[in-house]
């Protein structure tokens, strides 16, 4: 029986890990090349290797970059500081939506009520999770071995293997950390937030681990499973011993989740939650006000993290510029990123277009989980009441464009707060600050466009809306590493910032109006379609 649950696990959620393990897979393959026809021979990257090694910024980013620098080493620190991420996040939703998510939609209720015992559900849910853990790393190791023979061999055989096995073991053992978190203190509302909030504070420490003491890196990398990679240094050192101790945790959290699991109650944790004083009824006016109080909590945490971000990384400008300065390559990829005229401008835009990416996410969201609102019928209860049809999905934009807006206001703040923190001073700081915040919001309207049109007409195609997302991110970001040519990276809404005096701007209107454009389309959708 665990067997045929293992398998419900996969297909449920087959979507969701093909989108995702295809994104970072394609991340993995295309970015060692592109590395290579930017710094071809080891030569190239000497300077560029001694400056990293020794620079808080690139190491609070990053970690700390090996010698003597090779494509492979290059794919372990900066490909893989970015790929951790993704799969640990992937690892997050994954687990939340294979188990804590199922039963706060009533799905796991049905199961059990087969007969099935609570502890064979969650043993299915993290076996089904680590299944495609191992899959992700597999996959990464073929990748790079072909990488190999078609590349270059300075991506090493050994390498391949460990990074891989790196990969799977770091999103095994956020499975296990997520799964411990919900069954402390999980709700039917924080769940995925949980384990985001976790892959968080790792970034953080693991930050913090890189910049400051190389004691405290040995120490604070291994509290990080984030920092794990700093341990086993594939291409560089290939540590199995510290491949093996990071495994072992990854089994104990996983052991210790399904221990914890076990004792708790159906869809509540071990921790009671703080009961509230007696306050008055919420007043709901209407359906933006019912987003609102549905989504606040994402909301909030989405325009944390971004003025967070903003104002960790702005204070690092000063001591990346003399780094970029040194090393034509990177000048270049950033000048022909950037529309500002001197350095430290153009890094400030270039860490706003950056966190626009997770903004962008940040907007689609809700209108993603609207579609799973239809699924389960809630979108009918609303109908029924005598709203109009469309407008269940316009609470949900609404939410979406005031979640940019909360991410914008929180940006800007965090760059103000930044620019007081840093040594030098910017010229026209605080315009740029406003105008690059600006931009960032009018940059996610159109990917709310794109997605509140498939919602609308399409609604089964709706993880396609996540494909706009990654491709404006991959083609802003890494476009001049790819090779891309200025209109092609021009194509991207993230790619144009305005600037103090008003550059840029038509383009984005014309952005902008795209999205309005596809609002109004997705509404029409919503009144003409019938909910199947």
């Amino acid at each position: 029986m665990i067997t045929h649950l293992i398998r419900l696990n996969l297909r449920l959620n087959r979507t969701m890990i093909i989108w995702w393990s295809l994104g970072l897979w394609a991340f993995l393959a295309l970015t060692p090349p592109a590395y290579l026809r930017y710094y071809p021979t080891l030569a190239d990257r000497e300077g560029l290797v001694d400056g990293m090694r020794d620079n808080m910024g690139t190491r609070a980013m990053y970690g700390i970059f090996p010698k003597p620098g090779t494509i492979g080493q290059f794919t372990t620190w900066e490909t893989g500081a970015w790929m951790m991420v993704l799969a640990a996040a992937m690892a997050v939703l994954l687990i939340t939506a294979m188990h804590r998510g199922a039963e706060a939609k009533g799905e796991a209720e049905l199961i059990q009520s087969a007969g099935l015992p609570r502890s064979k559900i969650i043993l299915a849910a993290l076996v089904a999770s680590h299944l495609v853990a191992l899959m992700v790393g597999v996959v990464s190791i073929l990748i790079l071995i072909a990488l190999h023979y078609l590349s270059t061999d300075e991506i090493s055989l050994e390498g391949a293997v460990t990074y891989g096995l790196m990969t799977t073991v770091i999103m095994s053992a956020f499975i296990g950390l997520t799964s411990i978190l919900q069954a402390l203190w999980g709700n039917p509302i924080n769940l995925a937030r949980l384990g985001l909030l976790a892959v968080a504070v790792s970034f953080l420490v693991r930050m913090f681990a890189d910049a400051y003491d190389a004691v405290s890196a040995t120490v604070f990398n291994w509290i990080s499973p984030l920092g794990w990679r700093a341990q086993i240094m594939p291409f560089t050192d290939d540590d199995w011993s510290a491949l093996a101790i990071a495994a072992g945790i990854a089994v104990a959290l996983t052991l210790i989740a399904l221990a914890l699991d076990t004792r708790r109650s159906f869809n509540s944790s071990l921790i009671p939650q703080r009961a509230s004083r007696e306050r008055a009824p919420r007043r709901i006016r209407g359906l933006l006000s019912l987003n609102l109080l549905t989504h606040r909590g994402a909301v909030v945490a989405w325009s944390v993290t971004t003025g967070v971000i903003i104002l960790s990384m702005l204070p690092l400008v000063d001591s990346l510029i003399p780094l970029i300065e040194q090393n034509d390559s990177t000048l270049n990829v950033l000048q022909q990123l950037m529309p500002a005229e001197d350095l430290q401008s153009e890094f400030i835009v270039y860490i706003f277009q950056m966190v626009a990416v997770m903004v962008s996410v940040a907007v689609v969201q809700p209108l993603v989980t609207y579609v799973g609102q239809e699924r389960i019928r809630l979108v009918d209860a609303m109908r029924a009441v005598g709203t109009p049809r469309w407008a269940p999905l316009w609470g949900a934009v609404a939410t979406a464009l005031l979640t940019g807006v909360a991410c914008t206001v929180l940006g800007i703040l965090g760059g103000f707060i930044a620019l007081r923190l840093q040594d030098g001073e910017v010229v026209d700081g605080h315009a740029l600050v406003l105008a690059s915040g600006g931009s960032m919001f009018l940059q996610t309207i159109i990917f709310t466009g794109i997605v509140t049109a498939l919602a609308g007409w399409f609604p089964r195609a709706i993880h396609l809306a996540w494909l706009p997302v990654v491709t404006a991110g991959v083609v802003s970001i890494l476009g001049p590493l790819f090779e891309l040519t200025p209109e092609q990276i021009d194509l991207s809404p993230l790619s144009h910032t305005a600037t103090p005096s008003g550059d840029n701007l038509g383009t984005l209107a014309i952005f902008a109006g795209l999205g309005a454009l596809g609002i109004i389309l997705g509404l029409i959708g919503a009144q003409r379609r019938e909910i199947r």
